[in-house]
């Protein structure tokens, strides 16, 4: 299945609308992270749940923010306007 965040709430000739939350609860929560990709100069980040599940964070501003994530060795990124991404150890 793929989705993004634009298909949310459409029907698009569906009996329901597309609940891409609900989707994407459904398919991820039964399964453990087996990697995690962060792409330097546009910031996105490829969480990898399985062989075949992925989940894609594309940021779309240059102004804000759009993720912001810890990993279990206690470091912190965070995905900054313009496509940088700043980590730090706790």
């Amino acid at each position: 299945m793929a989705c993004s965040a634009e298909d949310h709430g459409q029907r698009f000739g569906l009996p329901a609308p597309v609940d891409t939350v609900a989707d994407a609860t459904r398919l991820l929560s039964p399964n453990a992270v087996t990697a995690v990709h962060l792409r330097e100069g546009s910031a996105d980040i490829v969480i990898e749940v399985s062989l075949h599940l992925r989940l894609e964070i594309i940021p779309f501003s240059r102004g804000y923010e759009s993720w912001q994530l810890s990993d279990p060795f206690g470091t912190s990124y965070v995905a900054q306007g313009g496509g940088q991404i700043c980590s730090w150890k706790q």
